[in-house]
């Protein structure tokens, strides 16, 4: 009979230098990834890329309704705006206010200086209760609105100044039988401030979209 000699396994672990130099190349690959795709920025990206899609729907839904409304009404019945803030009783018309999709914006432009309050509970109503006034459910040929509900500024602050405001805003004109509105929203990251300059507006730290961009 043969005898074989079973010589055991070694194993062997990590030394601790080993360890601190795959800890220390495992820091620079983390420290790299933040640089490159920088994940705030990301965020902020995704943001204006909803706000863009966002006031693309509202712009297609407007459109719809001053094209098919059998009496397109810009303004609405609203009725609290006849004081600063738009806590009065006043009926809210374009040439008194500003409407935004969240309270206390103020605004960019100063022939319109007062905002439409709106009831947070309707904020998003599309019967002409909510940020934008127009009664698109009145579109009952078409089964009703295009808009299920009137989409808000994914961030949705009124923090800083009138031009960096992260919420959306309305303004209209129909004095003398015009039909003019325009929407406005404030880009945040750097991929997308372009398309501020780009939109043909009057200004070129706002996003600015609808059928007369110089309300």
């Amino acid at each position: 009979m043969t005898l074989r000699k079973i010589i055991p396994w070694e194993t062997k672990g990590f030394t601790l230098i080993e360890l601190l130099v795959t800890i220390g190349i495992l820091a620079v690959l983390a420290t790299v990834v933040v640089l490159v795709l920088n994940p705030a920025e990301l965020f902020r990206q995704a943001r204006d890329s909803r706000r863009l899609q966002d006031l693309g729907s509202i712009n297609g839904a407007i459109n719809l309704y001053l094209a098919f409304s059998s009496n397109p009404d810009l303004d609405g019945t609203q009725s609290n705006c006849n004081a600063a803030g738009g806590l009065g009783s006043a009926a809210c018309t374009c040439s008194l206010v500003f409407w935004a999709s969240a309270p206390n914006a103020e605004e960019q432009f100063a022939a319109v200086p007062v905002w439409a309050y709106v009831t947070p509970s309707t904020n998003a109503a599309v019967n002409g209760t909510g940020w934008i006034p127009m009664e698109f459910s009145t579109l009952i040929e078409f089964g009703g609105s295009p808009l299920s509900s009137l989409p808000v500024d994914p961030t949705n602050s009124v923090a800083g100044t009138a031009r960096n405001e992260l919420v959306y805003k309305y303004r209209c004109n129909n004095a003398g039988g015009v039909v003019e509105y325009e929407l406005n929203a404030n880009m945040e990251s750097v991929k997308y401030s372009g398309v501020e300059v780009d939109d043909g507006g009057s200004y070129t730290d706002v996003y600015e979209i609808g059928n007369k961009l110089n309300i």
